[in-house]
């Protein structure tokens, strides 16, 4: 993947580009591009640990807008990140312009509480700065979490089955080790709606007399003069068997959620959030019927988790997340002020 030609390079933006461009002549394109990567880590130490490993990458995205008599839509972003030569920039060119064309004529709706369908982007944002916090053990052991002291105990609906796997065949965060020098594995975090497992790195690991779960992070320009932090890896869920029509199918009054804005100020300690949902869609009587505008989304990652109804089969890579749409049921959105 590291010895793509210019032509070939060339040929996957076009697509891209064209992809956009033919979907719709009120949608524009304002920004995107194609690029590859070839990462490697080498570990080596004075307790005899010697390892290395090396990846390649390939990605694309694009960002757009949609305009219609004077109104101008948010920034509607899509990408598609593999680890592979097997990436789709039309899929992603059609789907960011599709997303730009339904964000026209906006609406403002009434608070409630409704039923929400998370896509990838917008559970990925929300996640990472709740329940991911929650089960680092450094968050567990500074009494960061709200989940101290809960394993065994149910935290989500029996829906719910989640893996840290640093071994996933294709996984955006797979290596075969860790920043310390020890071997990926997969963790079992969530099964059936218990908690079995936190994340360990060696430190917190030795803290408590257990072992390392290989979540050890080095990142920057010079990882090797950085402390490792405790992070996920490929943070998994297991898929359901809906599509993701059929997960829109019966819902009377809802919204589909396609990303937040303000995750990053969520409390990792009681897992609250309240974010802006957007681009957000009205679901009405079991149909997608219009682009939402100014709705808050707000409650706790675990309410979130206890009251998921139903997961898709569309299981998808963003960042640190593997999963598909999911419906949670009883979430409370604050509308027209």
């Amino acid at each position: 993947m590291t010895t793509l030609s210019p032509d070939e390079f060339v040929e996957t933006a076009s697509v891209l580009l064209n992809a956009v461009e033919s979907y719709d002549k009120r949608v524009l394109p304002i920004g995107g591009g194609v690029g590859t990567f070839l990462a490697s880590k080498a570990v080596v130490n004075s307790h005899g640990v010697e390892a290395y490993d090396e990846g390649t990458g390939i990605e694309c995205s694009i960002e757009t807008i949609a305009r219609e008599a004077g109104e101008v839509t948010p920034v509607c972003f899509e990408l598609n990140i593999e680890r592979v030569y097997k990436i789709a920039p039309e899929w992603v060119g059609r789907e960011a312009a599709r997303q730009a064309v339904s964000s026209l004529k906006a609406k403002k709706i009434e608070s409630g509480t409704f039923s929400i369908i998370f896509t990838q982007p917008a559970l990925a944002a929300l996640l990472y700065y709740t329940l991911i916090n929650a089960v680092k053990a450094d968050y567990v052991q500074r009494e960061r979490s709200a989940l101290k002291g809960k394993i065994g105990e149910e935290i989500a609906s029996n829906l719910v089955t989640i893996h840290d796997d640093g071994l996933l065949e294709g996984g955006l965060q797979t290596w075969k080790f860790d920043g310390e020098g020890v071997p990926s594995q997969k963790t079992p975090v969530v099964e059936k709606g218990v908690l079995k497992h936190f994340l360990y790195d060696s430190y917190t690991a030795k803290k408590v007399g257990v072992e390392s779960t290989g979540n050890a992070f080095r990142g920057g320009l010079a990882p090797y003069a950085s402390t490792p932090v405790l992070e996920a890896t490929n943070f998994t869920f297991t898929q359901g068997k809906k599509s993701p029509e059929n997960l829109v199918n019966g819902i009377e009054n809802g919204l589909v959620v396609y990303g937040v804005q303000g995750a990053h100020s969520s409390n990792p300690e009681s897992g609250e959030f309240s974010v802006v949902a957007t681009p957000a869609w009205k679901i009405e009587k079991g149909s997608v019927a219009y682009a939402v505008k100014g709705a808050m989304l707000a409650g706790t990652v675990f309410d979130v988790l206890k009251n998921v109804s139903a997961l898709g089969n569309n299981t998808r890579k963003i960042g640190r997340l593997v999963a598909p749409w999911i419906r949670v049921e009883n979430v409370k959105v604050i509308g027209r002020q």
